[in-house]
């Protein structure tokens, strides 16, 4: 599973280091800690981060804010942002609250605050865009690269390319990746629709199959064999399976 990445924007001197070792220990990548709002901007269009933190004195709160406008204001690439400041006056939070960000958290944190934060705004973020019962959160920018899944009470970043096979039974979906596997509740087409269409293929009324992970094609027994699973081929499916591979013979 890919780690949660984070970009993190302070006005600060010494914050930064404290909170990239905080979010490092919690099992987050921070990608860069920066306090230029143009080099900010760049960073958040190149790396692509998966939540922005924005660490933040009164006395340039503007810088915060501007970057915050900018981030809610394209919603091709939005993304939750966290306030992280040590002030605690009203006049600096309703200063805020115009950007509507995802959480807001006081300084000193512990470890747990900075957690909680960052768990909860990932998720009010993707319910926002998102069925909250269906279980995913997809990728907040519609990410094909990846999607956010709930699982008991954590939202885990699965990359596409790990997914194995994803197998329908009812109104669920499961989702077999190389490091477990996750039940969700949506519909195989809904899932279809998040998933890149390049790398799966629709085998049999029940599975999916990731393209790339197969390791054999048996059309005389309509199987198809993806990690240590066999599984079979429906009869409707069939052609497309043979049209979609080069064989060589």
């Amino acid at each position: 599973m890919g780690k949660i990445k984070i970009l993190i924007f302070s006005d600060l001197l010494t914050s930064p280091s404290l909170l990239e070792s905080s979010l490092e220990k919690l099992g987050y990548s921070v990608i860069k800690s920066v306090n230029d709002y143009r080099e900010a901007v760049r960073i958040y269009y190149a790396a692509d981060p998966d939540l922005v933190l924005l660490d933040i004195s009164k006395e340039r709160i503007q810088n915060g804010i501007r970057i915050a406008e900018h981030i809610s204001g394209d919603h091709r690439s939005a993304k939750p942002i966290i306030f992280l400041t040590s002030q605690k006056d009203r006049e600096l939070f309703e200063k805020v609250k115009h950007v509507c960000p995802s959480a807001y958290l006081l300084k000193p944190f512990d470890q747990l605050s900075l957690q909680h934060s960052i768990e909860l705004a990932l998720h009010r973020f993707a319910t926002e865009i998102s069925s909250p019962s269906s279980g995913i959160c997809n990728s907040l920018n519609n990410n094909p690269e990846h999607l956010f899944v709930k699982k008991d009470k954590k939202i885990i970043k699965v990359p596409t390319q790990n997914i194995l096979v994803v197998e329908v039974e009812s109104k669920y979906c499961t989702l077999f990746s190389k490091k477990g596997k996750f039940i969700l509740r949506i519909s195989l087409k809904e899932l279809m629709e998040l998933l890149p269409s390049k790398d799966f293929l629709r085998i049999h009324r029940n599975f999916l199959v990731n393209i790339n992970e197969i390791i054999e094609v048996d059309l005389s027994n309509n199987t198809v064999c993806v990690g240590d699973r066999v599984l079979p081929i429906s009869r409707i499916y069939r052609k497309n399976i043979a049209n979609k591979f080069l064989v060589l013979s």
